[in-house]
C-alpha cells in the first residue's frame, strides 16, 4: 500500500492504534484520513513523504506522532493537527515539537 486515501478512517472511534510493517512503502496519507478517530499514538514509516491536511485533526487521544528514522518526509499540510494540539510530534531530524506549533504562522 502506497497511500491511505482521504477520509479513510474519519471518525473511527474504535481505532486506537495503527502499525506499519518495517518495509512499508507508504508515501502519503490523505486529508482527514484519521481525523476524529481514537488514535492515541502512531509511528509513520520512513517512506512517508506527505501528510494531508487535517490528517490527525480532532484526535483528542493522540499523544505522540513519530516519523521513522531516515524519513523522506517533505510536506505536512495545513491543519494536520488542528484540535490535537497536545500531541507531541517527533520530526525526522529528531526534533520534538507540540502539534500546536504547526498551527502558528
Amino acid at each position: 500500500m502506497r497511500r491511505i486515501e482521504s477520509g479513510s478512517f474519519f471518525f473511527c472511534r474504535s481505532l486506537a492504534t495503527v502499525t506499519f510493517a518495517t518495509d512499508s512503502q507508504l508515501l502519503r496519507i490523505g486529508a482527514w484520513a484519521f481525523s476524529s478517530s481514537a488514535l492515541s499514538a502512531i509511528t509513520l514509516p520512513a517512506s512517508m513523504r506527505e501528510v494531508g491536511a487535517g490528517c490527525f485533526a480532532y484526535c483528542e487521544s493522540l499523544s505522540i506522532v513519530t516519523f521513522g528514522m531516515g524519513s523522506q518526509l517533505a510536506r505536512i499540510e495545513a491543519g494536520t493537527f488542528t484540535g490535537s494540539s497536545q500531541a507531541q510530534v517527533i520530526l525526522p531530524n529528531g526534533e520534538e515539537v507540540f502539534a500546536q506549533e504547526f498551527e502558528q504562522e
